[in-house]
């Protein structure tokens, strides 16, 4: 595989559970695409990568969770892991720069998010639709940049009052969670959702 390769694409085989080491060699990459069949886990040597901005797995319902080293990546920004088996993200030291601004992590097994996503400064988009969420941490707050929140397929019955503070949000979607009569009421009177 040549160094200057910017944009890896590719079909993961069913006994795949790795990606190719030799990947981690092309210190050019910006972007991984793939359908991640087999995919159990992806290495810390991505670090390796430290030019990457954006991955993309599809359908790696065995990847539960990822290496702290991807979201401390100096150039990640895009994050798209969709129908995979992730039960949670990474803990990151206090000090990390996460410089996400898209996280789309649909149809997924999330039962909560951890409280680094706050830091999250540039985050402007969570696609977090068909998981298990019941609660979001209250740094989600110092989110200012954020503008799309969709949070549809999970297992809300009320959202903190604090969302109301997200002053740059302007897209909330909830489709397809318990929420109760009155917090969908106060919901409509604070962002004219319809339910």
């Amino acid at each position: 595989m040549s160094d200057s390769v910017t944009r890896w694409r590719k079909k993961l085989a069913k006994n795949q559970t790795q990606l190719p080491t030799e990947l981690f060699e092309c210190s050019q990459l910006k972007e991984i695409d793939l359908n991640g069949a087999g995919l159990t886990a992806i290495d810390a040597n991505i670090s390796k990568l430290s030019n990457l901005e954006r991955l993309t797995c599809t359908g790696a319902s065995n990847l539960t969770t990822l290496p702290p080293e991807l979201f401390l990546l100096p150039s990640f920004k895009h994050l798209k892991l969709k129908s995979c088996g992730l039960i949670q993200l990474p803990e990151l030291p206090p000090q990390a720069c996460v410089k996400l601004t898209t996280l789309q992590l649909p149809n997924n097994a999330l039962i909560d998010l951890p409280q680094w996503i706050g830091r999250c400064q540039w985050l402007e988009s969570m696609l977090l639709t068909g998981n298990q969420l019941t609660t979001l941490p209250e740094t989600m707050v110092e989110l200012s940049s954020l503008r799309r929140l969709n949070l549809d397929g999970n297992q809300f019955t009320a959202l903190p009052e604090w969302i109301s503070r997200l002053s740059g949000l302007n897209h909330l979607s909830l489709d397809n969670n318990p929420l109760t009569d009155v917090e969908k009421q106060r919901l409509f009177d604070l962002f004219q959702i319809w339910f």
